[in-house]
């Protein structure tokens, strides 16, 4: 297996490059006018933050444009969906007036035309619209070819999403833990909302540097009904015990089998890789621990 590195920090990389030096150039305007456009294109985590910025940001000056503009990526880069159906079309109101000079994110109008139908995509995509997700992600590569990397990853990640609709896990099947003992993800799942699987390998250092993020989660999820679960893929429960007793992890520490029960049916061939499970053995999300989607999928549980 090899390390799997997440795509999704490259989406519209190339515009969020082009509101850093638009950023920069704005010398001239009053700080708080600038540190505000700066936060904007910044790393923002969730909606709550962004709103948070928003504000001040229109507070400070910045143009209904631009704050309209930093939401619509903001939602891309995060699969933060639930905006979309009111904030799209409030963009194609303004695209027969944008100003280019005003933009922060956007050199042409038709790279915010092919965000826009990007968005549209992602949105169809939330709500399993198969044909209109392809309508628009051709839309979007067709408009703005610039764009086929990120159309490309959310054609692939859409298509394996269906792919794992129609896996359904053997809840029943008994796993070794590191220390020896016997379990069943059934019992595990029992009066939780799910599990968050996390695959991994001593060898693999992206896994390994991920350990305190991985605890953490755990901490964070166990109160509200998530229970977060590892699962080594070396079929060796002495480095399996090894990591969980130099990591002090205290969750449950499981070993895949050689067989590969659960790594076959989830085609998991590079790690780290974070699986959700409902309780009935289907596969909410499967991907990097640190993608976006992953957030997304614990939302429609009723996980914040």
């Amino acid at each position: 297996m090899k390390p799997l590195f997440s795509l999704s920090l490259a989406i519209l990389s190339g515009l969020i490059l082009m509101a850093v030096q638009s950023a920069k150039a704005e010398s001239a305007t009053p700080a708080s006018k600038a540190e505000s456009a700066k936060r904007l294109i910044g790393n923002i985590e969730n909606l709550e933050q962004f709103e948070k910025i928003a504000t001040e940001a229109k507070a400070a000056g910045l143009s209904n444009q631009v704050i309209l503009e930093a939401k619509l990526v903001f939602c891309i880069k995060t699969d933060t969906v639930a905006p979309l159906p009111e904030l799209l079309p409030r963009i194609e109101q303004i695209l027969p007036e944008w100003k280019e000079a005003e933009s922060l994110f956007f050199k042409e109008r038709y790279q915010l035309e092919g965000a826009l139908h990007l968005a549209q995509g992602v949105l169809a995509a939330s709500t399993h619209d198969d044909q209109t997700f392809e309508r628009e992600m051709k839309n979007a590569f067709w408009i703005d070819p610039q764009l086929s990397p990120v159309v490309s990853e959310r054609i692939l990640a859409f298509r394996s999403k269906q792919d794992m609709g129609k896996v359904v896990l053997p809840m029943s099947l008994t796993f070794e833990t590191s220390n020896g003992e016997k379990t069943t993800l059934g019992e595990l799942v029992k009066g939780q909302k799910a599990l968050l699987l996390d695959f991994w390998a001593s060898w693999c250092s992206p896994c390994m540097a991920l350990m305190d993020d991985l605890r953490k989660r755990s901490d964070d999820l166990a109160p509200k009904g998530i229970r977060v679960v590892g699962m080594n893929t070396e079929s060796d429960r002495n480095k399996a015990e090894k990591v969980r007793k130099d990591r002090k992890m205290s969750m449950a520490w499981l070993v895949e089998p050689k067989d590969e029960p659960l790594s076959r049916p989830l085609k998991i061939d590079s790690i780290p890789r974070a699986v959700l499970v409902t309780p009935d053995g289907k596969v909410a999300f499967c991907g990097h621990p640190q993608e976006a989607g992953l957030q997304s999928a614990l939302a429609s549980l009723g996980i914040n």
